[in-house]
């Protein structure tokens, strides 16, 4: 990590004191580098999702922290009944409300133009699930009840 150096110094300081100068700010950049990693391990989520006991064809799946819990939101979206968030993008271990945001089945399209999308709209179903993960596998499958 590179400081620059906001002190300025003129033409009468003598080496010392720009020696000094420069070995404080040389500290100071030392010392924020050297920082212990403090953010929360993510951990790898995957399964499946299913809606009236058949594979959801198109859909979203988010995690967010649930109440009491803390971390980042992670998401992906559901295709053929799977998903699948790596641990680099992954959330953390804890309490997580998962919502699934899905296409009924026979909706129209998801990429549905413009003109339509109120229509398609109507055929998405919201399902708010509430799921703690662990750290280890988290392996987490979705059946969602007729809505």
């Amino acid at each position: 990590m590179a400081v620059k150096s906001m002190i300025r110094t003129d033409a009468t300081s003598t080496g010392a004191q720009r020696y000094k100068v420069w070995l404080v700010t040389g500290i100071v950049a030392v010392a924020g580098c050297g920082r212990e990693q403090t953010d929360p391990r993510r951990v790898a989520v995957h399964g499946s999702v299913s809606f009236e006991n058949r594979p959801v064809a198109k859909g979203m799946i988010n995690f967010k922290p649930g109440p009491g819990a803390w971390g980042p939101t992670a998401g992906t979206v559901v295709a053929d009944g799977q998903y699948r968030i790596p641990r680099a993008k992954g959330p953390v271990i804890g309490n997580y409300d998962v919502v699934l945001k899905i296409q009924r089945p026979g909706s129209l399209e998801v990429d549905t133009p413009p003109s339509r999308l109120g229509r398609a709209t109507t055929n998405l179903a919201t399902f708010i699930v509430n799921v703690e993960l662990v750290d280890e596998e988290n392996v987490i499958d979705f059946q969602l009840p007729p809505h």
